[in-house]
Protein backbone atom coordinates (compact mmCIF):
# COMPACT_ATOMS: atom_id res chain seq x y z
CA UNK A 1 0.00 0.00 0.00
CA UNK A 2 3.00 2.47 0.85
CA UNK A 3 4.34 1.46 -2.22
CA UNK A 4 1.87 2.79 -4.22
CA UNK A 5 0.98 6.13 -2.40
CA UNK A 6 4.96 6.83 -3.19
CA UNK A 7 4.59 5.84 -7.03
CA UNK A 8 1.71 8.12 -6.94
CA UNK A 9 3.85 10.91 -5.43
CA UNK A 10 6.70 10.14 -7.28
CA UNK A 11 4.43 10.56 -10.53
CA UNK A 12 4.06 14.69 -9.24
CA UNK A 13 7.76 15.14 -9.96
CA UNK A 14 7.67 14.05 -13.43
CA UNK A 15 4.65 15.74 -14.20
CA UNK A 16 6.16 18.85 -13.14
CA UNK A 17 9.05 17.99 -14.91
CA UNK A 18 7.53 17.23 -18.03
CA UNK A 19 5.22 20.45 -18.18
CA UNK A 20 8.57 21.99 -17.28
CA UNK A 21 10.43 20.72 -20.71
CA UNK A 22 6.92 21.35 -22.64
CA UNK A 23 7.13 24.80 -21.02
CA UNK A 24 10.78 25.25 -22.57
CA UNK A 25 9.48 23.89 -25.95
CA UNK A 26 6.68 26.19 -26.98
CA UNK A 27 6.47 29.69 -28.25
CA UNK A 28 3.90 30.60 -27.13
CA UNK A 29 4.06 32.73 -23.77
CA UNK A 30 0.77 31.88 -22.67
CA UNK A 31 0.86 28.42 -23.10
CA UNK A 32 4.76 28.43 -21.72
CA UNK A 33 2.76 30.10 -18.12
CA UNK A 34 -0.01 27.84 -18.09
CA UNK A 35 2.56 24.88 -17.87
CA UNK A 36 4.53 26.26 -15.55
CA UNK A 37 1.75 26.94 -13.33
CA UNK A 38 0.86 23.31 -13.55
CA UNK A 39 4.78 22.30 -12.89
CA UNK A 40 4.29 24.35 -9.95
CA UNK A 41 1.21 23.47 -8.73
CA UNK A 42 2.63 19.40 -9.00
CA UNK A 43 5.63 20.63 -7.07
CA UNK A 44 3.59 22.28 -4.19
CA UNK A 45 1.21 18.86 -3.84
CA UNK A 46 4.44 16.80 -3.39
CA UNK A 47 6.44 18.79 -1.18
CA UNK A 48 2.98 19.34 0.86
CA UNK A 49 2.53 15.59 1.58
CA UNK A 50 6.19 14.72 2.32
CA UNK A 51 5.98 13.40 6.03
CA UNK A 52 8.08 16.80 6.93
CA UNK A 53 6.48 18.99 4.64
CA UNK A 54 9.22 21.09 3.11
CA UNK A 55 8.15 24.83 3.51
CA UNK A 56 10.31 26.90 1.85
CA UNK A 57 9.91 24.99 -1.21
CA UNK A 58 6.17 25.40 -1.27
CA UNK A 59 6.72 29.25 -0.49
CA UNK A 60 8.58 29.73 -3.73
CA UNK A 61 6.26 27.66 -5.79
CA UNK A 62 3.60 29.14 -4.71
CA UNK A 63 5.20 32.71 -5.45
CA UNK A 64 6.30 31.13 -8.73
CA UNK A 65 2.53 30.17 -9.40
CA UNK A 66 1.29 33.71 -8.16
CA UNK A 67 3.61 35.41 -10.43
CA UNK A 68 2.80 33.29 -13.90
CA UNK A 69 -0.86 33.25 -12.30
CA UNK A 70 -0.47 37.39 -12.92
CA UNK A 71 1.44 37.23 -15.82
CA UNK A 72 -1.34 34.52 -17.52
CA UNK A 73 -4.17 37.19 -16.52
CA UNK A 74 -1.92 40.26 -18.05
CA UNK A 75 -1.34 38.45 -21.32
CA UNK A 76 -5.23 37.90 -21.78
CA UNK A 77 -5.80 41.41 -20.29
CA UNK A 78 -3.43 42.40 -22.56
CA UNK A 79 -5.12 41.15 -26.03
CA UNK A 80 -7.98 42.26 -24.95
CA UNK A 81 -6.78 45.83 -24.72
CA UNK A 82 -8.53 46.51 -21.58
CA UNK A 83 -7.76 49.98 -18.93
CA UNK A 84 -9.22 48.12 -16.21
CA UNK A 85 -7.69 45.43 -16.81
CA UNK A 86 -4.31 46.68 -16.74
CA UNK A 87 -4.93 48.30 -13.48
CA UNK A 88 -6.43 45.50 -12.02
CA UNK A 89 -3.10 43.51 -13.49
CA UNK A 90 -0.92 46.49 -12.03
CA UNK A 91 -2.11 45.75 -8.53
CA UNK A 92 -1.76 42.26 -8.51
CA UNK A 93 1.93 42.78 -9.71
CA UNK A 94 2.20 45.20 -6.42
CA UNK A 95 0.79 42.29 -4.25
CA UNK A 96 3.25 39.25 -5.60
CA UNK A 97 6.40 42.10 -4.91
CA UNK A 98 5.11 42.22 -1.37
CA UNK A 99 4.52 38.33 -1.59
CA UNK A 100 8.03 37.90 -2.83
CA UNK A 101 9.61 40.33 0.34
CA UNK A 102 7.83 38.25 3.18
CA UNK A 103 9.43 34.68 1.32
CA UNK A 104 11.89 32.91 3.64
CA UNK A 105 15.50 32.98 2.86
CA UNK A 106 17.81 30.85 3.65
CA UNK A 107 19.67 33.02 4.78
CA UNK A 108 17.21 34.48 7.13
CA UNK A 109 16.97 31.30 9.17
CA UNK A 110 20.23 30.61 9.79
Amino acid sequence: MQKSKDRKMESLIYIANCMYLLAYLVNDMLRLRILTIIATSSLIVYFSMRPEPMATIICWNLFFATLNAGQVLWLVMKKRNSNIATHIIGKVREHVLLIAQSLPIADRQH
